[in-house]
């Protein structure tokens, strides 16, 4: 709690900050809330790293609300915390950015209901260029409903499917129109998000 309230005061101090990575600290969702209250008004950050630090649903409610206010931050990464049931606040964090371009949420425990949230939320943003969704477990059907849903988000240049259990069975061989599946069979979208401040 003390790293992530002690990073918050930061925000609201440093005027220059541009990249945090705090990964593997298992931070918990009271330490970010504060983080996520002082990174609404902080103008520099461009990178946030919380990758593994036992994140839930309400963390990702506070980055909804932070990202409201928040103009700077590009690149959002979550990976490997439990965000299942968080439908809603994925839905805030695309809605409310005004800058951020790069979402990671790979190995978070999605289902089909967080995928629609994130294609809902896609419908309302027009900043997000790369979202990545590796080992999420997703099948076949849940990619192919999220491609029809996201077949006019064209500013959209990556998608990470990697390590989720496509392509199986005959099942696939109906989905090959949408737009996620040829893109992916052409080699048009990139496999990686990870260039956040070039």
């Amino acid at each position: 709690i003390e790293v992530g309230t002690a990073f918050g005061d930061v925000l609201t101090k440093n005027s220059t900050l541009e990249c945090l990575e705090l990964r593997g600290n298992r931070l918990g969702d009271e330490g970010i809330i504060d983080f996520a209250r002082q990174l609404r008004l902080n103008t520099v950050l461009r990178y946030i790293n919380f990758s593994n630090n036992q994140l839930s649903q309400e963390s990702v409610v506070a980055f909804g609300r932070a990202l409201k206010e928040n103009t700077s931050l590009e690149t959002l990464i979550l990976d490997y915390n439990k965000l299942k049931n968080c439908d809603q606040g994925l839905i805030d964090i695309l809605k409310s950015s005004s800058a951020l371009k790069n979402l990671s949420l790979n190995k978070t425990d999605l289902g089909k209901e967080e995928i629609k949230a994130l294609a809902k939320g896609l419908s309302l943003n027009s900043t997000l260029e790369g979202l990545s969704l590796a080992e999420n477990n997703f099948t076949d059907e849940i990619v192919k409903e999220f491609g029809e849903a996201i077949s006019d988000r064209y500013q959209l240049k990556t998608i990470n499917l990697l390590s989720n259990p496509l392509f199986l069975g005959d099942f696939s061989q109906n989905v090959q129109d949408t737009l996620i599946y040829r893109q992916i069979l052409c080699n048009n979208i990139r496999t990686s998000i990870y260039s956040p401040l070039t």
